[in-house]
């Protein structure tokens, strides 16, 4: 037992002893009351004596509950002084930055590590709001503009996680790993800790990588277009004058066309990743047709997938969303791609769509041997790779789901699954359906009645 938790134990015993005394006296001090006023005239001097005796109990009783009040007061200021040394021995020594701030979210206490990675002292700023020295922007070094959910969450003493980027004194950048928590009193709200990690390092690695991701599949663009034309044109010809070809020639040539149509979805891929990145993904919002984009995108999964059986439960009617058709359609096609490719030898894609509640529910669910437990919670991050539970082998670049999970979120959208082990997997996509004002003088292709809400 540490000499702090000896003084809490010997302040708690005084603090549960000290009804004793007072009861004492009390007591002592009615029942001389009580013979005082039991005695007759003739016998007045024992009465007196009595009561004096007891009051001397009375007050001595009086006087040990002063001094056990003393005595545990002492204690408690020992206790707190033991506790303040222990908490500034870990605050000094920890290498994170530690910021303290009131309910009116201003400074009350500032720790070595925070002085450094800002470049400032504490004494500069007691006092001052958390938002004024703890300056916010994206990762170029422009300032946010709206109120940032780091600063909210101190505001109202909330608890936070997450990368921010945050302006020092010297005008450096520093990327931080922040977490946020309520300080609580007697179950009361008294103001919030800032913890911080300088992620300055590893985040301007993740930037060069991104860098040269991007980098790279902008040079191989330019080539690429160059085979895509060629490709293109020999599978025009092909069909135009097929008698000129043989059996191998026709089949290279759609091996052509099919991997050049393959590396440019890859390289789109790390460019959009690129795009999020930067927080640049372009987004152009319109009228959607989502029933008709279903069956197009199912129509040419099969074509891809001459094995797998896609499943279609589609509504008759048109069901309309406000968004970004070209973004849907990568969307679906991602989900739809990878339940035919996990789903097994003679993959079944099961694909059905539902509208209530202006809300469109899109589903994809494969016959595959499911995400391993472990696997699932990191299914959307950034290249993750899940092993194929039957060969075990990793495959693909851990991207696909992560910008699918991106711009769902940024289309308004909400993307979840459900897998189970030997069941297969089921991917929900939930979208916001367009408003009625939204469809008046709509122009679609397909005359069939909305079922948008």
């Amino acid at each position: 037992m540490t000499a702090l938790d000896r003084l809490i134990a010997t302040r708690q015993f005084f603090r549960r002893g000290l009804l004793v005394p007072a009861l004492v006296a009390v007591g002592a001090f009615a029942l001389a009351m009580s013979l005082l006023l039991a005695i007759d005239d003739t016998n007045g001097r024992i009465g007196g004596v009595a009561v004096l005796v007891f009051a001397t109990i009375a007050i001595a009783s009086a006087i040990v509950a002063l001094l056990i009040v003393a005595i545990a007061s002492v204690l408690r200021i020992r206790a707190g002084d033991i506790e303040r040394a222990r908490m500034h021995a870990m605050t000094t020594a920890t290498d994170d930055g530690i910021c303290c701030v009131d309910q009116d979210g201003r400074l009350t206490y500032v720790n070595p590590a925070a002085e450094r990675m800002l470049g400032w002292r504490f004494q500069d700023h007691k006092g001052d709001a958390l938002a004024d020295v703890f300056r916010l922007s994206h990762r170029e070094g422009i300032p946010v503009d709206q109120d940032p959910p780091l600063l909210a969450a101190v505001l109202a003493s909330e608890s936070y996680a997450g990368r921010d980027v945050v302006v020092c004194d010297d005008g450096r950048l520093l990327f931080v790993d922040v977490r946020v928590a309520p300080i609580m009193l007697h179950g009361a709200k008294t103001g919030a800790v800032v913890v911080f990690a300088d992620d300055t390092d590893r985040s301007r690695e993740e930037q060069a990588k991104d860098d040269f991701v991007g980098f790279a599949s902008h040079e191989l663009r330019n080539p690429l277009t160059a085979m895509l034309g060629f490709s293109s044109w020999l599978a025009r010809k092909l069909e135009q004058e097929p008698w000129r070809f043989d059996a191998d020639t026709a089949e290279a040539i759609a091996a052509l066309a099919s991997e050049t149509g393959r590396m440019e979805s890859i390289i789109e891929l790390f460019l959009d990743l690129t795009q999020i990145r930067m927080d640049r993904l372009s987004l152009e919002p319109d009228l959607v047709d989502v029933t008709k984009l279903l069956r197009q995108e199912g129509s040419a999964v099969r074509s891809r997938y001459p094995a797998a059986t896609v499943e279609e439960s589609l509504p008759n009617g048109r069901v309309l969303a406000i968004m970004d058709e070209q973004r849907l359609r990568q969307v679906v096609l991602n989900l739809l791609d990878n339940a035919a490719k996990y789903g097994g030898t003679n993959p079944r894609v099961m694909l059905s769509l539902t509208a209530s509640d202006s809300i469109a529910e899109i589903r994809v669910k494969d016959s595959g041997s499911g995400i391993p437990l472990e696997d699932q919670q990191h299914i959307f991050e950034r290249f993750f790779r899940s092993a194929a539970p039957a060969t075990g082998r990793k495959t693909g670049f851990g991207i696909g789901l992560y910008v699918t999970r991106q711009i769902v979120d940024r289309m308004g959208g909400e993307l979840s699954f459900i897998s189970e082990e030997g069941s297969g997997t089921e991917f929900t996509l939930r979208l916001p359906l367009a408003r009625e004002e939204f469809l008046d003088g709509a122009r679609l292709e397909t005359e069939e009645p909305a079922l948008a809400r």
